[in-house]
């Protein structure tokens, strides 16, 4: 990936083949097999679960969202603290009436 705003290289990322789209296409199935059957309130208690965990990745992931985005640096967190885990969390609320 590359920053748009200095051009420079960011990070490595790997490219999926057509081999590994079948990989997580069949992965997906088997786990909506499983998903389908979970209740609102299951659901409402692992999107809270990520809800708390996301604050450990949101600096490191804030930073790469913003330079591969072109934004400063500084505002990478941005997306993931006030946006993902807020969503997050009233998903929760929805779910938990």
């Amino acid at each position: 990936m590359f920053n748009p705003t200095t051009e420079e290289k960011t990070v490595d990322v790997s490219e999926a083949q057509e081999e590994d789209v079948e990989i997580a296409v069949e992965a997906a199935k088997k786990a909506f097999e499983t998903w389908k059957e979970t209740s609102a309130g299951e659901r409402a208690a692992l999107l809270l679960k990520l809800a708390d965990a996301l604050p450990a990745i949101a600096d490191e992931n804030g930073y790469l969202d913003a330079i591969t985005m072109g934004r400063p640096a500084n505002q990478g967190g941005f997306t993931i603290q006030w946006l993902a885990i807020p969503i997050l969390r009233r998903t929760f609320l929805i779910l938990s009436i």
